[in-house]
């Protein structure tokens, strides 16, 4: 019998992304202290721009390419969890078929 699973995604704006992922990869030293952001998005943006890790978009497409659609896959945006938690978190409570206690 397969194992039952559930998938919550959660996407958040490419312009976060980058920017917070540029600070990391400073922070890790995997990109040169003289590779400006302005610079290193274009990089990032790339389709083959982190071989180790893949691009964000080629991540963002194989999930959504995948699971988009099935029953046991919620795509959420960060944004919006941050916007309205309580409706957000009843959403999934609802995914997961949780219940409410009294």
């Amino acid at each position: 019998m397969p194992a039952t699973y559930a998938i919550i995604y959660i996407v958040r704006d490419p312009r976060d992304v980058a920017i917070s992922n540029y600070h990391w990869e400073m922070k890790m030293r995997s990109i040169s202290e003289d590779l400006s952001i302005e610079k290193w998005i274009p990089i990032w943006m790339a389709d083959r721009s982190w071989p180790r890790i893949g691009s964000w978009v080629d991540s963002v497409r194989s999930w959504l390419a995948t699971r988009h659609g099935h029953d046991n896959f919620l795509l959420l945006r960060y944004e919006d969890i941050h916007e309205n938690q309580a409706r957000k978190l009843k959403r999934v409570a609802h995914f997961l078929r949780l219940k409410s206690r009294p």
